[in-house]
């Protein structure tokens, strides 16, 4: 079989704009024979619309809003990926543990509320603001690749809060949002139908997590 290198240029806090902007930097370098995109539904969205709302800071990607904290905790959440892991592990643990104890709240704040809020509205399309830049740039990225006459394909990551019915029902109870208004496959149906109006390859992973029945963080 031919030997195939894989070279990652994912950075945690990018969106697509970023991603583009780095694509085009580093393209000449690299020489890819395919571009693949990993969007996560849990805040990607969020990250190609607010542009400022992370700086870097010794060669590190952080949010503005706790660039002046001091102590360890916000140190470690910079420096220490193990640190970052314990987090969400603790977090998806937490919710485990309300669901399976016969509750229906899930364990909502930050990027999670943000995404059930806004990205996973049933009415909330391609002419929203946050939709049309995202898209826009995905547009952008696709453009470039076919310039440089190369494939470019789209693998969709789920967000927790979307691994089953009832995870997502229990987040949206927690908030106190309508279920009727809400879609757990609404970012990705969206995803897929832009992928394929532009005739690009796509990947959704949440049918292939599903069957897993537990949060899965990547």
């Amino acid at each position: 079989a031919p030997r195939t290198r894989c070279v990652n240029t994912g950075v945690p806090g990018y969106g697509t704009l970023h991603e583009l902007a780095l694509l085009r930097k580093v393209f000449d370098a690299v020489r890819p024979d395919a571009v693949i995109l990993a969007f996560y539904t849990g805040n990607d969205f969020q990250d190609s619309a607010d542009l400022h709302r992370r700086i870097v800071r010794d060669g590190f990607l952080i949010e503005r809003a706790s660039a002046n904290r001091r102590g360890i905790i916000p140190f470690l959440s910079i420096h220490s990926h193990l640190y970052r892991l314990l987090v969400v592990r603790m977090k998806l643990a937490m919710q485990r543990f309300r669901l399976g104890g016969g509750g229906e709240r899930g364990v909502m704040g930050g990027e999670a509320e943000f995404a059930v809020s806004v990205v996973f509205r049933r009415d909330y399309g391609l002419d929203t603001p946050l939709m049309s830049r995202t898209f826009g740039n995905l547009s952008d990225l696709i453009a470039f690749c076919r310039e440089k006459g190369v494939p470019f394909g789209l693998v969709v990551l789920p967000t927790p809060y979307q691994m089953t019915d009832r995870i997502f029902a229990g987040s949206l109870a927690y908030s106190r949002f309508d279920p009727k208004e809400y879609g757990r496959n609404h970012p990705n149906d969206l995803l897929r139908d832009f992928a394929r109006q532009n005739g690009v390859p796509y990947l959704d992973l949440l049918p292939v997590l599903e069957p897993v029945r537990t949060p899965v963080h990547f």
